[in-house]
């Protein structure tokens, strides 16, 4: 009787690299151009995991906590915060300026 063997091969992708990173850029969207009273205006960042935002007016309070916020008509000034979802906190900000005209002029 001859012996019969079996090669089993498990090939695994060992190649994933796990990335955690404070953010160090906050962008808006749209950045430029004319705003219109009811517009989304997005924050974005490049942490991660994802950052949690949020939105402070001239006076430093927070007026919003998304990432988006609907703009009302008339003059604004807002400052984006990104804070990362670290055991060390870490958080980037900056901030857009502009007039959202009423949509029916």
């Amino acid at each position: 009787m001859a012996n019969v063997g079996i090669i089993l091969r498990l090939i695994s992708n060992t190649d994933t690299t796990l990335f955690a990173g404070c953010p160090t850029t906050v962008s808006f969207t749209p950045s430029v151009g004319t705003f219109v009273a009811g517009d989304l205006l997005t924050c974005s960042s490049d942490g991660y995991p994802q950052p949690n935002y949020q939105w402070s007016d001239v006076n430093g309070a927070v007026v919003f906590s998304t990432s988006t916020v609907t703009l009302p008509e008339g003059p604004f000034n807002l400052t984006c915060t990104a804070t990362g979802n670290l055991a060390a906190p870490c958080s980037a900000s900056d901030s857009i300026s502009g007039i959202a005209n009423s949509k029916y002029r």
